[in-house]
């Protein structure tokens, strides 16, 4: 009996671990925000930045987090829009370009989607170059 119940008890650890890396991925924060262009006291060009800032501070919080086993990186799945029922779905590098677009918009804000996910590398093809 005693062999039995270690048997389920490592059964159980293990279960335990996988769980626990798979809620990590479950878990993660996703950013869902409409940023305001404007602001009483503050020049448009100021608030930006600090939107800016604001974003680029939650993608660095988010790659410091641990990673499950078996991910090699922090991918975003990241969509910007005008609101939320016209957003698209754009790069993570396309975040400041789409930011400077809608400054020169007549707009009063603009909505952000940044949800993060495990990224896995894929090899790249081997290519055979003759060298005569």
């Amino acid at each position: 009996m005693r062999a039995h119940s270690s048997r389920w008890l490592s059964i159980d650890a293990s279960f335990t671990d996988n769980a626990r890396s798979f809620l990590a991925v479950l878990t993660a924060h996703i950013m869902k925000k409409t940023f305001s262009l404007t602001h009483p006291k503050k020049t448009k060009p100021r608030l930006v930045e600090s939107i800016k800032h604001e974003i680029r501070k939650y993608i660095k919080r988010e790659r410091r987090k641990s990673l499950p086993d078996g991910v090699d990186f922090w991918d975003f799945d990241c969509k910007f829009g005008d609101d939320e029922a016209s957003s698209v779905v754009i790069h993570l590098s396309e975040i400041d370009k789409q930011i400077a677009e809608s400054e020169s918009k007549p707009l009063d804000s603009f909505y952000i989607e940044i949800v993060a996910k495990p990224g896995y590398r894929t090899k790249k093809p081997a290519t055979k170059t003759d060298s005569d």
